[in-house]
């Protein structure tokens, strides 16, 4: 019954991850891939594992839901595997919402098939605090989603500026053209997206606060030092995307005076550097932010 219940409830959430990093290395992910799908089945999970750890909850298995989550999982895999030739049959917006109602329909019957809905509804109704926290955090990456492609161009020209004057300080010989996109170096040249824009990673860092925010109460009534910490984080990040950017092109400079450049050797660093290690170095940055600024907000005896 324990594995019944992890396959239930983490079909969804690894699928989605499994397309997520396929995405991420520049395979193609054969179903849909979204930030927002992430996020918020993290943040139901994270309230959810709050308040079993505040009261735990009564595990019993509720066949009718067993069995419509078992209904749900079989067909959630067989349109996973075939969603290619669905999305070819149905269109693309029809293949996308179903595969998406279907994700929701087995992540919440996995998570109810063994936990009373009416329990965890009359639980979460009585955490406002913790609730609002759990939207938020739910709800700020798919809004990155939503408003990065009208946001983006103003952060892009500022992200641009200030790795060019970090490369150059660094002793590299750069050109800016006229644009807001793109750094030019002697052997090639980088075109700043709108997740180079730093907002990727801000977006990040919200997210992770307001998560620390649903674990942990003692933050609440502490709401200018929470407020400081939104906007300093964000700025944070910002700054640490211009060095994520600056490294990465330090690293691809470095290999194209040792090795030559060549498509092969572009593919590799952008696969190495910008899927992978852009990542460790945002989810590093951010925890040393929270290891330093939780510090500040409850002092050096209340960080737990």
């Amino acid at each position: 019954m324990a594995v019944r219940f992890l396959v239930a409830f983490l079909a969804v959430p690894i699928a989605e991850l499994m397309g997520w990093y396929a995405c991420y290395s520049d395979f193609n992910p054969p179903f849909p891939t979204s930030y927002g799908i992430v996020s918020i089945l993290i943040a139901l999970g994270v309230l959810f594992w709050h308040l079993h750890l505040e009261r735990p909850f009564r595990f019993s298995p509720r066949r009718i839901v067993l069995f419509l989550n078992g209904a749900f999982l079989s067909v959630f895999f067989w349109i996973t595997a075939s969603f290619h030739s669905m999305e070819r049959m149905m269109g693309q917006v029809s293949a996308f919402a179903m595969w998406y109602l279907l994700a929701g329909l087995v992540f919440f019957t996995g998570l109810f098939s063994l936990v009373g809905f009416q329990d965890f509804l009359g639980r979460i109704l009585g955490k406002r605090y913790e609730l609002v926290c759990g939207i938020l955090a739910a709800g700020v990456l798919p809004l990155y989603d939503l408003l990065r492609g009208v946001i983006w161009p103003y952060l892009s020209r500022p992200t641009q500026l200030a790795v060019y004057f970090f490369l150059r300080v660094l002793g590299f010989q750069m050109s800016l053209p006229s644009d807001s996109y793109h750094l030019r170096h002697a052997d090639f040249e980088i075109n700043i997206g709108s997740p180079c824009s730093g907002l990727e990673g801000i977006a990040l860092f919200w997210f992770c606060l307001f998560l620390i925010l649903i674990m942990d109460r003692r933050m609440m009534g502490l709401w200018r030092k929470i407020l400081c910490l939104f906007w300093l984080g964000a700025a944070y990040m910002f700054l640490l995307n211009v060095v994520r950017i600056s490294l990465i092109f330090g690293a691809a400079a470095w290999a194209s005076a040792h090795w030559g450049a060549s498509h092969q050797m572009t593919d590799m660093m952008i696969w190495t550097f910008h899927s992978h290690a852009g990542w460790l170095i945002y989810l590093i940055g951010i925890g040393l932010f929270f290891s330093v600024s939780l510090r500040f907000v409850y002092g050096p005896k209340g960080v737990a």
